[in-house]
């Protein structure tokens, strides 16, 4: 798995895209202070996280969910607009951003 930020300015112009971390075939893990560093370095202030799985399916895991809520947390709080967290895979793509 990889994990990839699209960081936006005020105008939703991409500013960056960055590979955030690197996993193996099922899982990847990274500091969400990783995640704050790329999108404050660009002076971004929106972003939408995407990260693949390999298995070819787009069905997000409880992990996922939890990730996604943990860095919903963080960007209120810094005052960036997480804007979507999004699964890809062979089969398509899908949003873990409103569920909870």
């Amino acid at each position: 798995e990889r994990v990839y930020c699209i960081a936006m300015n005020t105008k939703n112009e991409i500013i960056s895209f960055s590979q955030i971390a690197q996993g193996g075939i099922n899982a990847c893990s990274f500091d969400t202070k990783e995640l704050f560093k790329v999108i404050l370095l660009c002076n971004a202030n929106k972003f939408i996280l995407i990260h693949n799985h390999p298995s070819g399916d787009s069905t997000p895991s409880s992990n996922d969910y939890q990730m996604t809520e943990r860095i919903k947390e963080a960007s209120k709080i810094m005052g960036i607009d997480f804007l979507d967290h999004i699964v890809v895979a062979q089969n398509g793509y899908t949003s873990c951003y409103n569920i909870t």
